[in-house]
């Protein structure tokens, strides 16, 4: 599929057929397409110069929102894309205790640079040097006993642990208070990704919504509404090693200003409205859970709801829930899969844009209308 322009909730593609949108750039446009606040302030910003070279006042404005914003940030510093944020906190990680090892999950994705994507199952990816495993200790998904075990057992070596901090697979009660806790003690850094949660789950991400704040943070998608950017924010003990000019992270478009532009303005309406747009979020979301779960239990389907409700994703499932990567993986195949993607494209035909193997995004430009729109469209579709 090939679209044309976007507006709100809506999407449009090159034949002229209009979806309500809720893939939203896959989380990245949490004010909705062309918000209007947003759009103001680029275009402000290109008649100033797209592209300095050098620092602008805009880095000290959108530092000090981030900072506001992020409960583990005294400081901050700007890159392009999530993945490029990620690969910079685990740099700086590794410079700041003076460990290489790297600690992650088996659920969740931080990118899709080399160290996040080694893997001791083959065949794995391509193109991902094996060597990697050296300085990687791979972690079990909400399992307390294992991963602490693992932990305890690294502590020599390990730098930091680095965790999508709310994935779809969502954490259990427990588990990232007893990460949090057995870091901290144990002196490794604990690195939330919040490149899809942050600024969406809470103005403060999932260190506000949960209340456990890491060592450092990574932003990027809903940060800027749509345009590339993404920050690492951490204490100014912490960032000691970047402002030495020890840990490089330095790129062209880097604190790009057009992109600063965008996320200034749209940090300053999630703040503005955060009391009204985070409660309409979760509402919305939760909405969207359960009329789907109801719809589809009621014609005999077996279903689970996962995943925070401002991204809530509804999955055909056997099981009676999805916590750990061994449930996880068996979304991806059987009876179960093909019955998603059969929805998910009908779902398209009748104008409900998501995509199979993704969570869905609810954004604050979604109504109410839209919500019941898409719960019909899926009645429709089931009794097809």
């Amino acid at each position: 599929m090939y679209f044309r322009q976007a507006l709100g909730s809506r999407i449009t593609d090159v034949d002229g057929n209009e979806f309500i949108d809720f893939l939203m750039g896959f989380g990245a446009l949490l004010l909705g397409h062309a918000n209007p606040a947003v759009n103001e302030a680029v275009h402000e910003q290109i008649e100033k110069g797209s592209m300095y070279g050098l620092n602008s006042e805009l880095e000290f404005k959108v530092a000090e929102k981030v900072v506001d914003a992020s409960p583990c940030g005294e400081q901050a510093i700007f890159l392009v894309t999530g993945s490029e944020a990620n690969s910079a906190a685990v740099r700086l990680a590794r410079a700041y205790t003076g460990k290489d090892t790297i600690g992650r999950f088996d659920v969740g994705y931080n990118g899709w640079h080399d160290a996040f994507l080694v893997t001791p199952n083959r065949p794995g990816f391509l193109g991902i040097p094996r060597t990697l495993l050296k300085t990687t200790v791979m972690l079990p998904w909400n399992d307390v006993d294992g991963t602490t075990r693992l932990i305890r057992s690294s502590r020599q070596k390990l730098a930091a642990v680095i965790c999508e901090s709310y994935p779809y697979v969502s954490p259990d009660k427990e588990f990232l208070p007893t990460l949090r806790e057995i870091t901290e003690r144990l002196g490794i850094l604990l690195i939330f990704d919040e490149v899809k949660t942050g600024f969406r789950l809470a103005f403060g991400g999932t260190q506000e919504f949960l209340g456990i704040t890491a060592d450092i943070a990574t932003y990027s998608k809903a940060f800027a509404n749509g345009f590339p950017i993404s920050a690492v924010a951490a204490s100014a003990e912490i960032m000691r090693p970047v402002a030495e000019f020890e840990v490089p992270y330095w790129g062209t478009f880097n604190a790009y200003p057009v992109s600063l532009a965008a996320a200034l303005a749209t940090l300053r309406e999630l703040d503005r409205n955060k009391d009204t747009v985070y409660p309409n979020l979760h509402r919305l979301g939760r909405a969207l859970k359960k009329s789907f779960l109801e719809a589809l239990s009621e014609n005999g389907y077996k279903c689970l709801a996962l995943g925070a409700d401002p991204m809530p994703w509804v999955v055909f499932s056997h099981l009676k829930q999805i916590s750990t990567s061994k449930q996880e993986r068996t979304l991806y195949r059987g009876k179960d899969a093909e019955l998603r993607w059969r929805l998910s494209m009908d779902l398209v035909k009748r104008g409900i844009l998501s995509v199979p193997d993704h969570p869905w995004f609810v954004s604050s430009s979604h109504s109410e209308k839209d919500i019941h729109t898409a719960v019909n469209m899926l009645r429709d579709s089931i009794r097809t």
